[in-house]
């Protein structure tokens, strides 16, 4: 069951679960144990789970959200702790972007005296001579981005604009009801290098697709789960 409802959290997309099955399956279950005995339900999941970790216990760090709404109390418990470091060094060492934890977790992360800008090292950016980008042509609009397989996935391309700047576009759907697809200028930046590093930092991660003049300015790798 954690194991089930961990990967669903972080792989909605594309999942065979639908959330009502997760939910009534995984951890409405749960409830009755967690509403009548938060201290023994905290014990017997971190004895069931701590042994295995993985998505175990990452998919046990969620529920407690879920079924217990973590008081002051319940974040006070050795086992609750001991659940949460688990699973956040597992999506840690796995290379998840620390932008991907809920509030619960970034609020342990801090109170536990690690720091968001620690959790995971980024390299420095490559200089354009190590990773150089092909010119644009006049008029010309490159695709370098795709953020899923989907066929309505959001596309990133690039172009240069008339007055001289270079501008990223998000070609997407128009709206969820209407599939016509929509250009708009997402981010700018006087030259081409400085785009490509703006766009690896905000994807941090390399999506579905990707030009491979893009690839060395993702500071992040794809996480390995």
């Amino acid at each position: 069951m954690m194991e089930r409802f961990g990967r669903f959290e972080f792989h909605q997309q594309g999942s065979a679960d639908d959330i009502g099955n997760i939910w009534s399956q995984t951890q409405a279950p749960l409830q009755p144990f967690a509403s009548a005995d938060p201290d023994g339900f905290l014990v017997a999941l971190a004895r069931v789970v701590l042994p295995v970790g993985g998505w175990v216990v990452c998919g046990a760090s969620r529920t407690i959200f879920n079924v217990l709404s973590p008081s002051e109390s319940v974040r006070q418990h050795p086992s609750y702790n001991t659940i949460m470091n688990a699973s956040l060094e597992f999506l840690r060492t796995s290379g998840m972007p620390s932008i991907m934890l809920n509030g619960y977790e970034e609020a342990h992360l801090l109170a536990s005296g690690g720091t968001l800008n620690a959790w995971a090292t980024w390299p420095p950016t490559p200089s354009q001579e190590k990773a150089p980008i092909a010119e644009l042509l006049p008029d010309e609009t490159r695709r370098v981005a795709q953020l899923t397989s989907g066929p309505d996935s959001n596309v990133i391309l690039v172009r240069q604009v008339s007055d001289g700047r270079y501008c990223a576009l998000i070609d997407s759907q128009s709206s969820d009801k209407d599939p016509r697809r929509v250009q708009r200028e997402w981010q700018s930046a006087g030259f081409l290098y400085e785009l490509y590093i703006t766009i690896g930092r905000l994807l941090l991660t390399p999506p579905y697709w990707y030009d491979r003049e893009l690839e060395p300015y993702f500071p992040l790798p794809r996480p390995r789960i």
